[in-house]
């Protein structure tokens, strides 16, 4: 077996890295209040945020930048959607327009806490 690269790539470690956590974000009624964090090297810019209800966008927002933490100091962007229900999916840099570290971490389903949803 023969290995051939076909192009150089930049330096992953080089990117910038969006992130949207369960643990900093909540749906308050009907509004989804997210924090966008870039946990990368590197700025991003021109970040597109959507909400999607069974695979079709019913929210968008735009970032036009996210700092890189480069001095330990985290770079938060918070975020309100309205109309937000149980279920709805929250994306970050949909399209993947913003070249990262990881994608992994770009959505979140959105879930209403117990104590709003009849659970206890």
């Amino acid at each position: 077996m023969e290995i051939e690269q076909l192009e150089r790539l930049d330096d992953i470690r080089d990117r910038a890295d969006l992130a949207v956590s369960p643990l900093d974000t909540r749906l308050a009624g009907e509004t989804l209040i997210a924090s966008i964090h870039n946990i990368g090297n590197q700025p991003a810019a021109n970040v597109r945020v959507v909400l999607k209800r069974d695979g079709k966008v019913v929210g968008e927002q735009a970032i036009a930048r996210i700092d890189a933490p480069r001095d330990a100091k985290p770079r938060v962007v918070q975020l309100r959607f309205a109309a937000v229900k149980s279920g709805d999916v929250l994306q970050v840099d949909p399209n993947n327009d913003v070249p990262e570290i990881a994608e992994h971490n770009n959505s979140l389903v959105c879930v209403k806490p117990d104590s709003e949803s009849g659970r206890e």
